[in-house]
């Protein structure tokens, strides 16, 4: 995997210093083969470990991901996650984690092409976590379940890193397409996005949407395509988290 990138997909996130009582409302989401998976952490799991191992209480069944891949633990003041020495690197949004990263509500930790959700309302105040230099602000971003993240990789898969959707020869991937790579009928695929266009205020033609849903995705770091850009106008090889 190439070097994370510093632009428009970075944003700022918001979180506080929580007592140790509003840790237990922390939760995280993932989409396994089975279905989406939800996991409350709290003084009954203080230690969470992902990766392949059926060990880890968040198992990812990624080729890209280490058997001991990342870790999430409570510090006393914050849930923080550590990469644990991971082969392909753990980010948050578009930041690399290294010796630890405090997560704040709503971000979306990146391992291998698995996107986990980490929802922590008690979090929320007015401190606002240092960032790269260029952001978005955190409420740009929207609340999204992991199988709205996932069906976004897809929808991305065809473009390069410096491609803009909305003007590209190439199209985003189809319904069909889909549905076959995510194991949805045409009809969920169809559902799903119908979901997805008002969390982004998307309105008009549905050409106009799909290229629209794919370049916000970009934009606003949910998504990372392929890391170099294609000379021949062909699909990049996948669509990464950021």
């Amino acid at each position: 995997m190439g070097e994370p990138t510093t632009g428009p997909c970075e944003y700022v996130q918001v979180f506080q210093t929580a007592a140790d009582s509003s840790r237990s409302s922390a939760r995280l989401t993932w989409a396994a083969a089975d279905g989406e998976r939800t996991l409350t952490l709290g003084d009954h799991l203080p230690a969470v470990a992902i990766g392949r191992s059926s060990s880890a209480e968040v198992q990812l069944e990624d080729e890209q991901v280490s058997r001991r891949h990342a870790q999430i633990d409570w510090d006393g003041q914050a849930w923080v996650i550590r990469d644990l020495g991971s082969r392909n690197g753990t980010r948050v949004g578009s930041i690399l984690v290294g010796a630890g990263l405090a997560l704040a509500h709503e971000d979306i930790v990146h391992c291998g092409r698995a996107a986990i959700v980490f929802s922590w309302p008690a979090g929320i105040a007015s401190t606002v976590r240092p960032s790269q230099p260029e952001t978005i602000a955190g409420s740009a971003l929207p609340l999204l379940s992991a199988a709205e993240i996932n069906l976004l990789q897809e929808l991305c898969r065809n473009y390069a890193r410096n491609e803009d959707p909305r003007i590209s020869t190439t199209a985003p991937t189809t319904n069909a397409q889909l549905a076959e790579r995510l194991q949805l009928s045409e009809d969920g695929v169809r559902q799903r996005l119908k979901r997805l266009y008002p969390k982004l205020g998307l309105t008009g033609g549905e050409r106009e949407k799909r290229r629209e849903l794919a370049a916000q995705a970009i934009e606003l770091g949910i998504v990372r395509p392929a890391s170099r850009t294609r000379p021949d106008g062909v699909g990049g090889p996948d669509c990464t988290p950021a």
